[in-house]
């Protein structure tokens, strides 16, 4: 929900995240609870398709808002569409480059029509701003993903959660009650910061570098020099593009917390090395 309004070391807050759990082990939790939150807090609109099936469908989405969250649920077939690169031309390429667009633009590879009635086509978006949470079994995953995933970008790009100690009563995935204060931090954290313009409008918000304070800066020189040195040692791991991906997201979850705890002063407000600390150990 930070969306077009702050980079941190030149990374936007958005992310890409990835659960994998065995049947029946309440997966959809996570997509009951965000939803529900989204629309406590006013922000029906941020909620994309639960099921892309090219670039042109989202493209489509960002028509109301440039912020957009996809919830996708037994993600494999997505992630069929993704390797199908043949019948869904620009699919992959499209949800690759929309992580790294806020601030930029991106160039649809399918050109889309405004509407019926248009012949205008669409064949940029201005800063769109795409978050996912996607979750299928373990085995449905490694069923459809395949080296092309990994070596586009497209896969490095998540972030994989494993669940495999408990499995949640199903009684308790079914109510969940949202306390007034967190739908409040939510609401002032989305809400803060320049408007968010339609998709042809530039103008409207201004993108901006946060703030660091200066041993927040040194911690995280120190952090990343670490993961240099681990680099070199494990150049030869099969996971490799992950582990070169660590410093994109430590800084995604700085600005994350560095949002939670100034939701209305974000924008302005130093970040502080216990952010940079919590990233770390997230």
């Amino acid at each position: 929900l930070i969306g077009n309004k702050l980079f941190f070391e030149g990374t936007a807050a958005n992310l890409y995240q990835y659960g994998l759990a065995p049947t029946a082990y309440g997966k959809d939790f996570p997509f009951k609870t965000a939803l529900q939150l989204l629309a406590a807090a006013g922000f029906k609109d941020r909620i994309g398709s639960s099921s892309p099936t090219s670039e042109s469908q989202v493209l489509m989405s960002f028509k109301n808002s440039r912020e957009k969250i996809f919830f996708i649920n037994e993600a494999e077939s997505l992630l069929k569409r993704v390797r199908d690169v043949r019948s869904n031309f620009g699919l992959r390429e499209c949800l690759t480059d929309m992580f790294d667009l806020p601030g930029r633009t991106h160039h649809a590879k399918e050109l889309l029509k405004k509407n019926k009635n248009e012949s205008e086509e669409i064949g940029e978006i201005f800063s769109p701003y795409v978050s996912m949470l996607l979750t299928s079994t373990i085995d449905a995953f490694t069923e459809n993903t395949d080296k092309g995933i990994f070596n586009t970008g497209f896969g490095s790009r998540f972030l994989m959660f494993f669940e495999d100690r408990f499995k949640r009563v199903s009684n308790y995935t079914q109510t969940l009650e949202l306390s007034g204060e967190l739908v409040e931090l939510v609401t002032r954290v989305g809400n803060h910061g320049a408007p968010i313009a339609e998709v042809d409008v530039k103008e409207r918000f201004e993108l901006v570098s946060a703030n660091v304070a200066k041993d927040a800066r040194s911690t995280l020189i120190e952090i990343f020099d670490a993961i240099e040195e681990e680099k070199e040692q494990k150049i030869e791991d099969p996971f490799f593009g992950l582990i070169s991906r660590k410093p994109m997201f430590i800084k995604k979850y700085t600005l994350l917390h560095h949002a939670m705890l100034h939701p209305t002063t974000y924008v302005q407000t130093f970040v502080e090395k216990k952010s940079v600390l919590w990233a770390e150990q997230a």
